[in-house]
């Protein structure tokens, strides 16, 4: 019988670079800030910003722990905190990470800045291979906070360590490893770790996680067809993983998108829609076959 897993769309990372910063600022006002701080501090804010988002993390990171030598406003403390803490992680600090948000617990009171920091309180732990330690955060951050754009990451995380559990913890601890890999630009090493995996562990439960994992960074590297052929391993190696359907849409999209290849994105979707009814992943793949049809006229090939 195939593992139940359901799909759920997360945020690639370079988007959730940017959506950290637009969160926090959303939530802790710093549009106001100009008012409530030293003149230079603004500039000096939205300066650590603009790095995050060019992803100069380590000048970002520099800039964040200046403006906390400074007395800020309370919201405005709890934004810098997170943006430090995730500008951390993706230098690959992760014990700097663990132990802003130790010192963000020590000095927040907001419900929301206390939300955003369990999470990455979480992603630390998670990436460090603390699973259980990762567990309680990320139910803590989804106890209130299901509609974040952040709960899927943390029900993805979730799934993942509960799916992938057992006597033997290492697959699961390298797996989170060469998702921090990824997750901090190493996306070379990080494909090194996930074959290392599949190679050092037959049998481990975390296997299709892997190979999907080396699809999506093949896909991300813009190695397209590489990527459709990994997709591709995940079914015959592991038929009955819940990842099957998540791989076949992947396949979909790459010839509906980037390679587009109409004709052969049209026989993956109605390919889906036969294999998987009734389900989400039916539904999904019967939605996109209409609108290629729509985009492309039936049987044709092309770019969208």
């Amino acid at each position: 019988m195939m593992r139940s897993r359901r799909w759920f769309p997360r945020w690639s990372v370079s988007k959730r670079a940017a959506l950290a910063v637009s969160v926090a600022a959303a939530i802790f006002g710093w549009g106001g800030f100009a008012e409530a701080a030293a003149a230079s501090t603004p500039s000096l804010l939205q300066s650590a910003h603009n790095d995050f988002r060019a992803r100069k993390y380590a000048s970002a990171s520099a800039k964040y722990e200046t403006l906390l030598g400074r007395n800020l406003p309370p919201a405005q403390l709890g934004g810098v905190l997170v943006a430090f803490c995730e500008s951390a992680m993706r230098e690959g600090r992760l014990g700097k990470a663990e132990s802003l948000t130790v010192f963000a617990r020590g000095k927040l009171t907001d419900p929301a800045a206390l939300s955003l920091i369990s999470f990455l309180r979480g992603e630390a732990l998670y990436f460090s291979g603390d699973m259980q330690g990762s567990q309680e955060e990320y139910m803590d951050f989804l106890s209130g906070n299901a509609q974040s754009p952040f709960a899927n990451d943390a029900i993805d995380r979730l799934l993942v360590i509960d799916e992938n559990g057992g006597d033997d913890g290492r697959p699961l601890v390298a797996f989170a490893h060469a998702e921090f890999l990824e997750f901090s630009g190493a996306r070379d090493s990080a494909l090194i770790t996930l074959r290392q995996i599949l190679s050092n562990f037959p049998g481990a439960k975390v296997l299709d996680e892997a190979t999907m994992k080396i699809g999506d960074i093949l896909s991300e590297q813009g190695k397209f067809n590489d990527a459709i052929a990994e997709y591709r391993s995940l079914e015959g190696s592991f038929p009955k993983s819940g990842l099957v359907p998540v791989a076949r849409l992947k396949i979909a999209r790459l010839y509906s998108g980037p390679l587009g290849d109409s004709k052969q994105a049209a026989s993956e979707f109605e390919n889906i829609i036969t294999a998987f009814p009734g389900t989400s992943f039916a539904t999904e793949a019967r939605n996109e076959l209409q609108a290629l049809k729509v985009g492309v006229g039936v049987g044709k090939s092309g770019s969208r």
